[in-house]
């Protein structure tokens, strides 16, 4: 493979971002243009009424919208039918109801992102009658998802592929349209890549937090500039970060200083040490609320922080289940893991919660392998993060894959779902099991989801099988699941797919899937939306036999397609993963062998 190929194209060549920049609304080509007995008639245009108090203009946005789709659909607003927004007491966040009558429509909320919601959904309910006009009727939605939070498309991460920090360059990631976009997918919050030691000036570090002045003015504008559309920004991170030789870790040297830091040790892949960081220590859980407490004074209005606090990199001495039974850290060894998290998260949670009382603080426990190993402690690590959950402080949402460790029938064998998965809907038990825990201890519930697509497939925008979400969140409804991050840093370009999770996340919920996906399809193919249904059901009847087999996912052909090197002879060379090209040769030949730094392995969960 020549350069030319293997060189990844700069940001300025992306083509597609100039599509996200660009107006969501076009020409509306309207399909029929005769009005129905129980349907106003806009052709003559309306007259806009926004009566919902809005001093701080909330939703100067969300009506510039409106007023565009108007626009393109003909439609004046200087003629009769009357469409009015107006406060009236609700029962929760983004509550709405809309009463649609022969001379007027009003749209009545408690909050400015309920009218923003209600105004989508008028949208909608137009587009889908297949000309200018509007059923009659009243409807009354409000989320059970009440946090929905994606991703910037074209953002970079501070890990491969690209090793960027958003915060420390000029780029503008969050265009209005690209904004406005995910406000008609119903998403209300996005995340991005901090690390506490980039942000955080510490007495116990003080070697941190150099750039500190820059990263917040840029995260800031973010806030401010997202708020916009009624959508919050989330942190995510990997906290508290462990000692030892890696770019991203802590170096041994700031630990020296620091002994009451030193927790379990342990080699990792490449033979390096690693010691985790101790937060059973008073001054453990100091330095975390201190970092969390600074961070959200710095930002009003930031919405969250989501830590990944067990499974993807080392953080507290008991954040690899493997070290729920061989843990060597002289404190944390003499404490039961889940007495170690709730110190850990109280402490974070209390730190957000001092500086913005409303802001979520949300703990992942990225746990996609607990039963998949071959070891006989498998139902004593699920039970052992069962307990975690169940012990968690109530000022802390638990977030868990919502696939992973499932039990998938395949060619008569029963194969588990190691982590995302589109093409089966879940969920697994051992989510079910740890959402009950969570539930009983008065603990709120996320789920972590692929939305768009998965590592079945994560070089496209998204898959067209709506029909797995339906399945997907039905099960969140039932099981009480109240938030949702809806990608990693792929599965979230806009689209059919976050269309059909954000309609999801609302009650009432759709009587049956045929009804949903009929309705979706109605937007976008008035006149074909039985079609689209069906084509659809048989996209995902098709999809089901993707094999559930994570060499083929993280390290199969699918990524590559046609371009995969077709080897006339065996090369016996190592397939290079989905999500990074920079560092490894050309994909080979040998789908179940992966090469990372000096070694080759077979494929499976690499902690680095």
């Amino acid at each position: 493979m020549t350069d030319e190929f293997a060189n990844q194209p700069s940001i300025s060549e992306w083509k597609f971002i100039e599509t996200l920049k660009s107006p969501l609304h076009a020409k509306i080509a309207w399909k029929r243009c005769v009005k129905k007995s129980n349907e106003a008639d806009l052709r003559k245009g309306v007259s806009l009424i926004f009566a919902f108090p809005d001093p701080s203009g909330k939703l100067d946005t969300a009506y510039a919208d409106f007023r565009r789709f108007l626009s393109a659909g003909g439609i004046t607003i200087s003629g009769g039918y009357k469409i009015i927004t107006d406060i009236v007491q609700t029962s929760r966040y983004e509550e709405y109801i809309i009463e649609a009558a022969a001379n007027s429509c009003r749209l009545l909320a408690g909050d400015s992102e309920g009218i923003r919601r209600a105004l989508v959904f008028l949208e909608d309910s137009i587009l889908r009658s297949g000309g200018p006009f509007l059923s009659f009727g009243k409807t009354h939605r409000k989320p059970f998802i009440k946090t929905r939070i994606s991703r910037c498309f074209f953002g970079p991460i501070k890990r491969p592929p690209m090793n960027r920090d958003e915060l420390m360059d000029n780029v503008d990631y969050y265009p209005d349209e690209y904004l406005n976009r995910l406000v008609h997918e119903g998403v209300n919050g996005l995340w991005l890549s901090i690390q506490f030691r980039d942000l955080c000036p510490s007495r116990f570090f003080p070697e941190h937090g150099k750039h500190s002045s820059r990263r917040f003015e840029k995260l800031r504008q973010t806030v401010k500039q997202c708020s916009r559309f009624g959508i919050k920004v989330y942190c995510y991170c990997n906290e508290p970060t462990a000692f030892g030789h890696s770019d991203y870790m802590i170096p041994f040297s700031s630990m020296e200083k620091n002994p009451w830091f030193k927790g379990h040790k342990e080699y990792n892949e490449l033979g390096d040490i690693v010691h985790f960081f101790c937060t059973s220590s008073k001054k453990g859980q100091e330095y975390l609320e201190e970092c969390t407490r600074f961070i959200f004074s710095q930002v009003p209005g930031l919405g969250g922080l989501i830590n990944i606090t067990n499974g993807e990199r080392a953080t507290n001495c008991y954040s690899y289940p493997q070290n729920f039974f061989k843990n060597n850290c002289p404190r944390c060894a003499k404490r039961k893991p889940w007495d170690v998290y709730h110190d850990a998260l109280a402490a974070m949670a209390r730190g957000v919660k001092k500086a913005a009382p409303e802001a979520e603080f949300i703990s992942w426990l990225y746990a996609p392998a607990i039963i998949s190993d071959d070891s006989s402690s498998a139902e004593e690590k699920k039970k052992a993060l069962r307990q975690i959950v169940a012990h968690a402080p109530r000022d802390t949402i638990i977030q868990i894959n919502f696939e992973s460790n499932g039990k998938v029938k395949q060619c008569g064998r029963d194969l588990i779902a190691y982590d995302y998965w589109l093409a089966w809907p879940g969920p697994s038990d051992f989510f079910a099991d740890c959402a009950t825990s969570a539930l009983k201890a008065g603990v709120n519930v996320s789920a972590k989801i692929q939305v768009g697509c998965s590592h079945e497939n994560a070089t496209i925008p998204f898959m067209p099988v709506p029909g797995s979400l339906f399945r997907k969140y039905g099960a969140m409804k039932d099981l009480g699941v109240s938030s949702v991050m809806q990608c990693w840093y792929f599965g979230n370009y806009p689209g059919l797919m976050n269309k059909a999770a954000g309609e999801l996340s609302f009650l009432p919920f759709p009587a049956s899937e045929n009804e949903f996906l009929e309705n979706l399809a109605a937007k976008d193919w008035f006149g074909s939306q039985k079609k689209i249904m069906k084509a659809w059901k048989n996209f995902m009847k098709g999809y089901a036999n993707f094999p559930i087999a994570l060499s083929f996912t993280w390290y199969g052909p699918l990524h590559c397609s046609m371009v995969w090197p077709l080897h006339l002879f065996p090369v016996d060379q190592p397939v290079a993963p989905s999500w990074r090209f920079s560092g490894h040769p050309d994909s080979g030949d040998r789908i179940n062998v992966i090469q990372i730094g000096r070694l080759q392995k077979p494929a499976g969960r690499l902690h680095l």
